[in-house]
């Protein structure tokens, strides 16, 4: 007899995501039942998404989410964590990479224009020390006009 796993899939869109992994473990598992009746679209609610994680539980399910609203995201986590419910967040993960990348690309844009200018400031000063130089008649002028 095969074993048969619930699966419950949420998303604040069409779910569609969830349903190409599920597709894709089913055919790794061909020796179990996956009984994906439970699909949630559009939960934009709060008390939505607690509604359906309590039944999750009542059914012993796994639940595939792809919640892209960071609070209803961070809600389910941490109602299944504390409910020890198998949760699976197929998307905030990756936002959370993509996040600090976009940071660490920020960071490196502001380092390099401030060595740019600093460069550029540099050239500056050294430009405007030559110009004095080739203008001063004398030492005595020249020092005047650097300081």
């Amino acid at each position: 007899m095969k074993k048969e796993i619930t699966i419950y899939t949420i998303s604040d869109s069409l779910g569609g995501t969830s349903q190409k992994l599920l597709s894709a473990v089913m055919a790794q598992y061909p020796d179990l039942i996956f009984n994906n009746s439970y699909r949630f679209p559009f939960i934009n609610k709060e008390s939505e998404l607690l509604d359906i994680l309590q039944d999750a539980i009542k059914d012993d399910a796994v639940v595939i989410s792809t919640l892209v609203d960071s609070h209803l995201a961070a809600a389910a986590r941490e109602f299944s964590r504390v409910n020890h419910l198998s949760y699976l967040d197929l998307m905030n993960p990756f936002f959370e990479i993509i996040k600090e990348k976009r940071i660490l690309n920020l960071l490196k844009f502001q380092v390099f224009y401030i060595v740019w200018i600093r460069n550029i400031s540099t050239k500056y000063l050294r430009l405007n020390l030559l110009l004095n130089m080739m203008t001063a008649r004398t030492r005595k002028d020249f020092w005047s006009q650097t300081l």
